[in-house]
């Protein structure tokens, strides 16, 4: 079953899974909250080639003990991305086969541009998530709605978010009618990303909650929570810290 979630997406490590984990707990997050907590873990094609190295995916042999880890504990997620080949679903299900824990994962987060109806049928024995970015948030929300239509059918979220991880700032104000249609006329859960971090997160959320009149929505964080492209746990402290004072009243 969907439900609204604060997401965390770039742990590569289990001793930052076990840090973020903590971090949700001292801030009344748990999956008995109204927004659990989301752990999302990015994957690529790239992941194919054992040599290749990045600060915020996982290798390919570490996914198991991270999702292991997490798994009842959060809303698990993998976010695949398109880079590398235009056969992303392919590759998917080649990395899932490699991953003995695939069956503890919750939801898949597709970070591709306009994918295949077809290929997103595929994923349906998991939630899915589907990036709602610029190529929708910048036309007429009556145009971008009718446009993606077609795609709500076989997903459970959509992820209004202009950053697609370079850490853009979501304009509250232009997204707030996609968030109404894609909510109340799509019937999905919508979520929020881009340019959040500790220092703007409570002012962020508070203008939403004023734009939306409602305190339902999800959120997710990457780049703000990050130093030198590193997870950086301080921040993420300081980030649901912040986020609770204004989320839990």
């Amino acid at each position: 079953m969907a439900r609204n979630y604060v997401g965390i997406t770039g742990c590569t490590t289990p001793l930052e899974v076990e840090q973020v984990l903590d971090c949700f707990n001292e801030n009344g997050f748990s999956m008995e909250s109204n927004h659990v907590p989301m752990l999302g873990f990015l994957i690529s094609p790239r992941n194919k080639d054992p040599s290749w190295h990045s600060a915020r995916y996982p290798q390919l042999e570490i996914f198991d003990p991270l999702i292991e880890m997490a798994y009842g504990r959060a809303f698990v997620t993998i976010h695949i991305d398109e880079k590398a080949t235009s056969a992303w679903e392919e590759d998917l299900y080649y990395l899932l086969e490699k991953i003995k824990q695939a069956g503890c994962i919750d939801g898949i987060q597709v970070n591709v541009m306009h994918p295949k109806l077809e290929d997103i049928k595929k994923l349906r024995d998991k939630l899915i998530i589907m990036q709602y970015s610029t190529d929708y948030l910048s036309k007429n929300v009556d145009q971008a709605i009718d446009e993606f239509r077609p795609m709500a059918r076989y997903i459970d979220y959509a992820l209004i978010d202009p950053s697609r991880g370079a850490g853009i700032e979501i304009d509250v104000q232009n997204c707030i009618p996609h968030y109404k249609e894609l909510r109340w006329n799509l019937g999905l859960r919508v979520g929020f990303a881009g340019g959040l971090n500790p220092e703007n997160i409570e002012g962020m959320v508070r203008s939403i909650i004023e734009g939306a009149d409602t305190r339902d929505f999800c959120l997710d964080v990457e780049s703000g929570v990050r130093t030198n492209n590193q997870l950086d746990i301080v921040k993420v402290k300081d980030y649901l810290h912040a986020l609770s004072n204004v989320i839990h009243e």
